[in-house]
């Protein structure tokens, strides 16, 4: 199995790091000057810029929160057939349940947004073996019904997490988010007078529009 590396996208040295980048520049870049009126065009510019990443931070925040709900469904849903397999079959339980865990195994080898389009053939060997399971029991019919119902519910769990785990940002939306950032920051620093309180404020609108984009 592949090693997967987890790591935090903001790491505390890292931010301290860029606080003090965003300080520097704002104490030690000398003045910027431009003849059109900053305030205005800072607004019409701030305020794309908002439109902008609000819908797509609210976009991508509704995707993640349906990714999660599906991947718990998922799992509950695997956790229900091995439930179902065992009560009907109890010899053919094994069976199942080493095939789950390949599915579960092979999933791991890949990144969380990408393993549903990658373990079709995992989830192919799942749904034979669930297929291969028989009885005669009358008590176990019904639950042999319930067991088809949970097992043909993961096609289309692995569908719609492949769908929502899609990237909405497209590069184009990328350096259109990024020139108007440039451009929000690039404003900011020609707002300095000099005082070191407007300095610390501009300093944290910089740190915080980089907190955006993280």
């Amino acid at each position: 199995m592949k090693k997967i590396h987890l790591r935090s996208r903001i790491r505390i040295p890292f931010a301290i790091f860029i606080v003090c980048i965003a300080t520097a520049t704002v104490f030690g870049l000398p003045p910027i000057t431009f003849s059109f009126d900053i305030p205005l065009v800072l607004t019409v510019i701030s305020l794309l810029f908002a439109i902008l990443v609000g819908f797509f931070f609210a976009s991508a925040m509704a995707n993640f929160l349906r990714f999660q709900t599906l991947i718990t469904d998922e799992d509950a849903t695997i956790m229900t057939i091995y439930n179902y397999v065992a009560l009907i079959d109890s010899a053919g339980a094994k069976k199942v349940a080493n095939v789950i865990d390949a599915y579960v195994i092979a999933s791991f080898d890949y990144e969380l947004l990408s393993y549903a389009a990658n373990v079709h053939k995992e989830l192919r060997s799942v749904i034979s073996a669930v297929d291969d399971i028989k009885t005669d029991d009358p008590a176990g019919i019904v639950m042999f019904q319930n067991l088809q119902s949970a097992k043909m519910h993961l096609y289309p769990l692995n569908q719609e997490i492949a769908l929502t785990s899609k990237c909405i940002v497209s590069p184009q939306h990328w350096a259109v988010i990024h020139l108007l950032a440039g451009l929000v920051g690039v404003l900011l620093l020609s707002l300095r007078d000099g005082t070191t309180v407007t300095a610390l404020f501009i300093s944290i609108l910089l740190v915080t529009i980089y907190l955006i984009f993280i």
